[in-house]
């Protein structure tokens, strides 16, 4: 529908993405999918990129995204009290992640209603109950995070600054499953202070190898599969559990290289143009910190959350927010 409108406004991006997918499909006849798994794989890739892209330049009225926030926090009470209250045979990770940017948006409607910053604390404490509830670590330290950028304001203040967080979460992230598996393969062991364990390995180790090994094989490429079983390890499949490694190993290096492109055009076009009011800061952080949470999970690209994570984009292009600027609050 916006085609012509992301051609007119983000020449560069339509190119790289058309490129991206283009590489993508005719990999496809060279490698053709023999199962359903690997064709749902090549959706999620296509799927990511065409969601970034348009939301990317889509921009709706303020009265409508003020609509669409007030049915997000509804939805969220709901989404809540339902998991805490009635055990349902989900998983867990899966529960806790999905909440991440329902807290972000909550965030974000108090904000846009002036409502008092107790408020926004009480709703950040609930969430990150929610998160320790399940046992998610990897949301509890996202939504840490998350509270730490909005404290320090260190993203917005400092163009360096932000600019090194960007590389950290994508290509720190990236090489970070590497050398942790290249530590457990070595035999480097260590034990983590204040926390009940007894070394830094958790069995993630093993997956992250599993996926190395078979990509080594075609790194052009990738290995075209989301998922894989693990042997002696409980789980039928395992997927790779890091973002921006999953794009590296399922998708191979020159599919890589160009979601790596596209996210930091996207990242350093909204700080170029960012309109320095509270909303968009807390979406930007908001976004960010979901991106770092993604080194242990691979949520960006889900099909479950894809969506409801990207859409942060759409709330960063609104010119209409009409809220006190950082510096003043």
């Amino acid at each position: 529908i916006n085609i012509n409108k992301i051609i007119k406004k983000e020449k560069e991006l339509f190119v790289i993405s058309f490129i991206g997918i283009a590489f993508y499909i005719i990999s496809k006849f060279f490698f053709p999918d023999d199962t359903m798994i690997k064709f749902g794989t090549s959706l999620l890739l296509v799927n990511l990129i065409l969601t970034i892209v348009n939301f990317n330049i889509l921009s709706i009225s303020e009265k409508n995204i003020k609509r669409i926030l007030f049915f997000i926090v509804v939805f969220s009470l709901f989404y809540l009290a339902i998991h805490l209250i009635i055990e349902m045979n989900f998983n867990s990770n899966t529960v806790a992640t999905f909440s991440f940017p329902l807290m972000i948006y909550s965030l974000i409607w108090i904000n846009y209603n002036k409502t008092h910053k107790v408020l926004s604390s009480i709703i950040f404490l609930l969430f990150f109950y929610f998160s320790f509830y399940f046992e998610c670590r990897s949301v509890m330290i996202g939504e840490l995070v998350f509270m730490v950028l909005l404290v320090s304001k260190i993203i917005l203040k400092y163009k360096i600054s932000s600019s090194l967080f960007i590389y950290l979460v994508t290509i720190g992230a990236t090489i970070f499953p590497i050398l942790y598996v290249e530590m457990w393969r070595k035999g480097i062991f260590f034990t983590v202070p204040f926390v009940n364990k007894q070394n830094i390995y958790t069995g993630r180790e093993r997956v992250w190898a599993q996926f190395l090994d078979f990509f080594e094989e075609n790194p052009i490429f990738g290995i075209g599969e989301g998922s894989i079983p693990i042997p002696l390890l409980d789980y039928n499949s395992f997927t790779p559990h890091n973002f921006m490694f999953n794009i590296l190993v399922v998708y191979g290096i020159v599919i890589f290289f160009i979601i790596f492109f596209i996210l930091i055009y996207v990242f350093n076009d909204k700080l170029q143009n960012r309109n320095k009011n509270t909303v968009f800061f807390i979406a930007y952080n908001g976004l960010i910190s979901i991106i770092f949470t993604s080194i242990f999970e691979i949520i960006p690209i889900s099909y479950i959350h894809v969506i409801l994570i990207w859409f942060l984009l759409v709330i960063l292009n609104n010119s209409k927010v009409k809220e006190k600027y950082i510096s003043s609050q």
